[in-house]
């Protein structure tokens, strides 16, 4: 058996045991959902007595996982440099898409100069220089790059942006 919290969302309750069918409980909030579990736990410990065991073991795990809050990544994504001309197809989330009228390579170029500049630190870059990732160092933020050349127009760029705030 099995315990699983995560501090005000969700306590999992894992039991398997020869003589009882697995169970797989979820209960909302950690404080009742500790009370009932114990009390699965002991209804375990019947069912397996029952089944005459003459030994046997009985394990109860809690693991409490760290509460994250939602962190918006707009205000990260409104900071990053635009080349000029860029225009924002799309923001889902932490994400977003932008066509810019110039070549991958001047646009690689353009980010790399702009993001040096405001502080990040290059974590990763391919061997062509479309995909890379960047550090900040001072806030641990996150932005991952990828550019992709526009199929049949003469010097489009997509780029996707995805930001990472620090959790």
């Amino acid at each position: 058996m099995s315990l699983e919290s995560t501090r005000d969302t969700w306590l999992s309750f894992h039991a398997n045991s020869g003589a009882i069918a697995p169970m797989d409980v979820r209960i909302p909030g950690t404080t009742v959902a500790m009370s009932i579990a114990m009390g699965l736990a002991g209804m375990a410990c019947a069912a397996t007595a029952s089944a005459q065991s003459t030994m046997g073991t009985f394990n109860v795990s809690v693991r409490v996982v760290r509460q994250v809050a939602a962190t918006d990544a707009t205000p990260l994504l409104d900071a990053m440099p635009m080349p000029a001309g860029a225009r924002r197809l799309t923001r889902i989330r932490a994400v977003d898409s932008l066509w810019v009228d110039d070549t991958p390579s001047t646009v690689a170029r353009h980010y790399r100069e702009a993001m040096q500049a405001r502080g990040y630190r290059l974590a990763y870059e391919s061997g062509d220089g479309l995909d890379s990732a960047w550090i900040d160092d001072r806030s641990h933020h996150r932005i991952a790059l990828q550019l992709r050349p526009v199929i049949g127009a003469a010097f489009a760029t997509r780029v996707v942006l995805q930001a990472t705030p620090d959790t």
